[in-house]
């Protein structure tokens, strides 16, 4: 069944007027389907750049800075965006210099399977970012 949506302003969308939408009524909750097509291809562009410190005597590795410049559009809601480069970064660094994930020789079975047998990164493991969003606004998107 097709039905209109509601959306917070309290207007209703027709899905079937112009938007290509598939939307069934499942219970309480909406379904929803669509496509959709750019007339050019969309690019986005991002940046991030660390400075850090190698301790010469283990390999250590300290991160000192680490500056994030993203394209993202409209930045819809900025705190979340933040919030998103934010995690990104901290779970990049983390599979960098902190997991080490170590295969079974004869099966390819990892013997690494937990995070009881490698780090992740806290709080105390990573610099306070800077991001920097770049709001490029395309027409096509």
């Amino acid at each position: 069944m097709i039905a209109p949506l509601r959306v917070p302003s309290a207007r209703s969308i027709d899905a079937r007027d112009g938007t290509g939408a598939a939307v069934e009524r499942t219970g309480p909750r909406f379904a929803a389907e669509t496509d959709f097509v750019t007339a050019n291809d969309v690019q986005s562009n991002g940046c991030h750049a660390c400075e850090v410190t190698i301790d010469p005597d283990d390999g250590g590795v300290c991160l000192e800075r680490h500056v994030i410049v993203a394209d993202i559009g409209r930045a819809i809601h900025p705190l979340i965006v933040h919030g998103e480069m934010h995690g990104g970064a901290a779970q990049g660094i983390g599979h960098a210099l902190l997991e080490h994930v170590v295969p079974d020789p004869t099966s390819g079975q990892p013997l690494t399977g937990c995070l009881m047998d490698y780090a992740i990164p806290r709080a105390a493991d990573l610099p306070s970012f800077v991001v920097e969003l770049a709001e490029v606004y395309c027409a096509a998107t």
